[in-house]
């Protein structure tokens, strides 16, 4: 009996035993559980809280976004309106510069009204054009120059100074007493080699070079050129390269002085042409 008993009483204790050690499982449990659920709502609080952040950073770029497009519609809108302006300015810059234009060559017209332009006969010796001896007609105010002399005519008040210069270029020249002109190229070259900041243009049968010297002189020259060939009693074959003619006039002037300068040189450029070349025979 006692054996039974104490048997009892040994199981009892066990399940007693057992069944709290079961209940602090599930308690432990239960606690983890609650803890990990904590944790999770948690994360989820945070994820919302960083979803929120984000579209509200988002929103902030997308206003920023679009503050950013409309500058830069106003600043090409701006940049718009500038270039029109420019245009505007430039065309009314031009417009001044033209009546400008204007109110000089009426100013010129005005103070040459009386003044008397004359063609000066030059008389050019030992040369030839078209192989017959010829001189040179120039036709410029004749009251503002002296007399030529030998190849310069400057003007009584030491302003302009006009020279002329000749070349003639035969097919059997070897060069050693004058430049060779070949071609008009040749000559504009050889006119040109010792000016700066040039200009050239082809104007009433000539070539015109504008410059200055070394000395920072001004320089206009109007060239005229011709080459001949000929068959030479020939009939086949191609025509034989004779002989050039290179005739110049040279207008010098100080800077001081542009506008007279600027009077004569178009003067020579205008009327400078084959016709100025006057043959003796």
């Amino acid at each position: 009996m006692k054996k039974i008993v104490s048997t009892f009483i040994l199981i009892s204790v066990y399940n007693l035993g057992y069944s709290q050690t079961k209940k602090e499982k599930i308690q432990i449990l239960t606690f983890q559980i609650d803890s990990l659920t904590q944790v999770i709502n948690s994360k989820i609080i945070n994820l919302k809280n960083k979803d929120t952040v984000i579209l509200e950073l988002e929103n902030q770029i997308q206003l920023l976004s679009a503050i950013i497009e409309k500058r830069k519609l106003d600043e090409n809108a701006l940049k718009d309106s500038i270039y029109k302006k420019d245009i505007e300015l430039q065309k009314k810059n031009n417009e001044i510069l033209h009546l400008d234009q204007v109110i000089f060559n009426l100013r010129d017209s005005i103070n040459n009204s009386n003044q008397k332009v004359d063609s000066i006969l030059w008389e050019i010796p030992n040369l030839t054009w078209n192989s017959i001896e010829f001189s040179l007609k120039l036709v410029i105010p004749g009251f503002k120059f002296t007399s030529p002399i030998g190849k310069l005519l400057i003007s009584n008040d030491q302003k302009i100074i006009i020279s002329y210069d000749y070349n003639n270029t035969w097919w059997s020249d070897d060069g050693n007493e004058h430049p060779l002109f070949y071609k008009e190229k040749d000559a504009i070259n050889y006119y040109s080699k010792d000016l700066y900041d040039i200009e050239l243009s082809y104007k009433n049968e000539g070539f015109v070079i504008r410059g200055r010297d070394a000395t920072n002189q001004l320089i206009m020259i109007k060239g005229l050129y011709s080459d001949f060939a000929s068959m030479r009693g020939q009939d086949l074959g191609k025509p034989m390269w004779l002989w050039s003619n290179t005739l110049t006039v040279k207008v010098t002037a100080n800077q001081k002085d542009k506008d007279e300068f600027k009077y004569i040189s178009d003067l020579v450029i205008n009327n400078f042409t084959t016709k100025s070349i006057i043959s003796k025979y």
